[in-house]
């Protein structure tokens, strides 16, 4: 399938890269991202970003933080899916979510991960992430882990 960088958008790189030119590595500029890449960074700012923190859009961003200290079990992996099902709908219009799982395999050692996978609304070309949610140290000393 055809990618038409015009119907997605494109734009910096983020986080923010500097692309360098031969041995002298000299900056030419920043690095450009489009298509699925362009998307993918946008979802990863939204998730990133706590809801409340950006003195512009109070709303902008994602309510992933106020479940770090909540013990997990499958009523909080499935919280966890619809908050992130809920910020990638509301914020980013230019995909379909088409399956989030949650793997606790790394819980104990603090970690969750998140496996997003989506769609482009435009093209129909498919995409996906990982985004590790890592718990409180708090959690791992009172036990709360119910994995």
């Amino acid at each position: 399938m055809a990618r038409n960088p015009d119907m997605i958008g494109r734009g910096w790189a983020f986080p923010f890269r500097f692309t360098s030119l031969g041995r002298t590595q000299k900056l030419v500029g920043v690095t450009p991202a489009d298509n699925v890449d362009k998307v993918r960074m946008a979802i990863r700012q939204i998730l990133g970003t706590r809801i409340g923190s950006r003195a512009i859009d109070r709303d902008f961003g994602s309510d992933l933080r106020n479940m770090i200290f909540v013990p997990i079990d499958e009523v909080s992996v499935a919280r966890l899916r619809f908050a992130l099902t809920e910020a990638i709908q509301r914020w980013e219009k230019r995909v379909e979510i088409t399956n989030i799982e949650i793997s606790v395999d790394r819980a104990k050692e603090g970690v969750l991960e998140a496996i997003i996978d989506f769609r482009m609304i435009s093209t129909q070309e498919p995409g996906n992430l990982v985004w590790p949610l890592y718990l409180s140290a708090e959690m791992m000393v009172t036990g709360q882990l119910n994995v």
